[in-house]
């Protein structure tokens, strides 16, 4: 029997899409914490999928991108 390499977990939706608003408004990740009211390392760790923001930072984050994350993005389907 062959080994199997171990199941990575996908990349949340949310993560991704929040990725690509920030790459479209060409924004650091320090430019688009602070748009977004977040502390730079709580971005960085939900922007790289490390974390997903709970229903108020869901929240925050969908309006701050005019909707470009929707908070329906975070939620594993």
């Amino acid at each position: 029997m062959g080994t199997m390499a171990p199941k990575s977990k996908a990349m949340p939706a949310g993560a991704v899409l929040l990725a690509r608003w920030r790459g479209r408004n060409k924004l650091s990740q320090v430019e688009a914490s602070k748009i977004l009211s977040l502390d730079t390392g709580t971005y960085s760790s939900i922007e790289g999928g490390k974390i997903t923001p709970g229903m108020k930072r869901a929240a925050r984050i969908a309006s701050g991108t005019g909707g470009s994350v929707p908070i329906a993005s975070w939620v594993e389907s």
